[in-house]
């Protein structure tokens, strides 16, 4: 809940767990929550004032419509995938009743996988 306040400037309420991600020896929790209070794209966190440049990236707050999540680069895709087919269906709360566990690896470097002439 602090996340979503601290990134998105949202206050949240928590219904379930949708999916674990194991990636790079961490673990990453992902979670349907309900917006209570507060107003997207506020957060101050800071993450959000990191120069584009930084080693830990930059990050803007945006909304997706659902039918365009598998035409954004969203990773893990298998949750992209899970995020939509759910959004077709009546009810989020499909999504808690068989949260993902997804094992995910890093992307190797884009100098890696170029050919050397």
């Amino acid at each position: 809940m602090r996340e979503a306040a601290e990134e998105l400037g949202l206050d949240v309420s928590i219904d379930g767990l949708v999916a674990t991600v194991h990636f790079g020896g961490s673990e990453q929790y992902y979670f349907l929550a309900r917006s209570v209070g507060g107003t997207f794209g506020t957060g101050g966190g800071p993450e959000m004032g990191s120069p584009a440049d930084s080693d830990s990236g930059s990050y803007r707050a945006v909304w997706l419509a659902t039918d365009s999540l598998l035409s954004n680069d969203l990773r893990p895709r298998s949750l992209a995938q899970r995020l939509r087919r759910s959004a077709e269906l009546t009810s989020w709360r499909a999504l808690l009743i068989e949260p993902l566990v997804i094992h995910e690896q890093p992307l190797p470097p884009a100098s890696s996988t170029m050919s050397r002439h």
